[in-house]
């Protein structure tokens, strides 16, 4: 009987087996098909807003925006609010006029325009940032077992909102500290989780179901670890921005505090309440009402985590 090599029975009993480990280790699968295929849903959201390229009107918000809806879905925060805060003069948020976002977003529009010749070279670079928030959060999300990131890179709404506004900063942000802190890095985790909150304000849910789960397993110093570095790091981002000292002492600067008075006030828009148009809800309910809901779904996640650990 002839002897034949073991690699070759093996090259040819198992050709799938081969190409399956060559997939796995390139990483085509789980992380560089999700990366090519959410950076070209992205692109196709840029695309979307390229009628902005064609205006020639007064630079105003009013006028601009009258313009861009008249195109569907090449509306964009961004470019909007370059009209409305006349950010080719490159004024200091916070210092220079008021933010509707917190100090992590107000910066980052800060710091983006740098590149601010015209609206779409301004446009342009904050894309190029968001779809890079967006390529690093498709990676980190494939940092966690089982996780799917194709549902991400396919889906919808990541065109639509990748260049609607600055959301994905905030969103990659998250993820970095989620990953930081199932790897128990609840120091770095704690200051990624404020970086976030105080870029996209939505994350602050996060906080009270970390410490939770911290305490419910029995590592009560690394829940105090986590919550003193979110303080601390909580107030380092701010005091900068939020403190002044006026002619009747030390107190907090107005154009911080807008973010806050902003969105207790901003109109319901179009979101859940929708459904609920027949019982005539004012503002003020619907704040109390999504506050209630909140608690009661806070509530409901935490009791499960302790029937989890029981």
């Amino acid at each position: 009987m002839s002897h034949v090599p073991e690699s070759s029975v093996v090259a040819r009993e198992s050709p799938v087996v081969a190409r399956e480990s060559f997939a796995a280790r390139v990483g085509v699968t789980h992380v560089w098909g999700p990366l090519l295929a959410a950076g070209f849903t992205m692109l196709l959201g840029v695309a979307l807003r390229l009628p902005t390229a064609a205006y020639t009107g007064p630079p105003t918000q009013h006028d601009f925006n009258a313009y861009i809806f008249q195109y569907l879905g090449a509306y964009s925060d961004i470019t909007s609010l370059w009209f409305r805060d006349q950010l080719w003069n490159h004024p200091v948020p916070y210092f220079d006029y008021a933010v509707e976002y917190p100090v992590g977003m107000g910066l980052l529009i800060w710091l983006i325009n740098v590149v601010n010749r015209d609206v779409m070279s301004y446009f342009y670079a904050t894309a190029a940032v968001m779809i890079a928030c967006g390529l690093l959060t498709v990676w980190l999300g494939s940092r966690f077992a089982g996780s799917n990131m194709w549902l991400l890179a396919l889906s919808p709404a990541l065109p639509l909102y990748v260049v609607l506004n600055w959301d994905l900063a905030g969103i990659v942000m998250t993820v970095a500290a989620l990953l930081l802190l199932r790897r128990g890095r609840d120091g770095w985790g704690g200051f990624a989780l404020s970086a976030a909150v105080w870029t996209k304000f939505f994350p602050i849910v996060l906080v009270p179901l970390v410490v939770i789960d911290r305490v419910l397993r029995g590592r009560w110093r690394d829940a105090a670890m986590f919550g003193g570095v979110f303080v601390i790091s909580s107030v380092a981002i701010n005091a900068p921005f939020a403190v002044e000292r006026a002619a009747s002492g030390w107190g907090l600067r107005e154009s911080w505090l807008f973010f806050f008075h902003f969105n207790r006030q901003r109109g319901r828009e179009v979101n859940f309440w929708n459904f609920f148009d027949s019982w005539n809800l004012t503002l003020e309910q619907i704040n109390a009402w999504s506050a209630i809901l909140l608690l009661i779904g806070l509530s409901v996640i935490a009791l499960l985590m302790t029937h989890a650990r029981l």
